[in-house]
């Protein structure tokens, strides 16, 4: 008898930490981050880019042809880092650009120096 109180008793010890519970409050979800570069953007009459998840294509705006493609990332809540591959070229180039102009311009500087902007189409 003395056995199996001993046994019940380690058993509801066991079991009193298997305690099924349901949500606690409100969901904890980390804040969104930016999002600004996703969509369409225009570098003057010479190429066109789709931004999006990550990942870009510039094609040429006279043959439609892929001129590069990519991935980027967000450094802050204005700013993205660029690495592309330009079939032009032929090399991969990374740029940093800064968003602007209340969202409509982006301003990139890459590795090299050269000085470029994307406009929001």
């Amino acid at each position: 008898m003395m056995k199996s109180t001993v046994a019940i008793a380690v058993a509801g010890i066991v079991l009193s930490g298997c305690v099924a519970t349901g949500p606690s409050g409100p969901s904890q979800r980390p804040a969104p981050g930016p999002t600004f570069a996703e969509g369409n953007w225009n570098q003057g009459g010479l190429a066109s880019y789709v931004f999006g998840n990550g990942s870009f294509v510039g094609t040429a705006a006279d043959t439609g042809n892929k001129v590069a493609d990519g991935t980027y990332r967000y450094v802050n809540n204005n700013t993205i880092q660029i690495s592309s591959y330009s079939s032009v070229q032929q090399k991969t180039i990374v740029a940093n650009c800064l968003l602007v102009a209340g969202g409509t311009l982006m301003n990139c500087t890459n590795d090299s120096g050269l000085n470029f902007s994307l406009t929001r189409a």
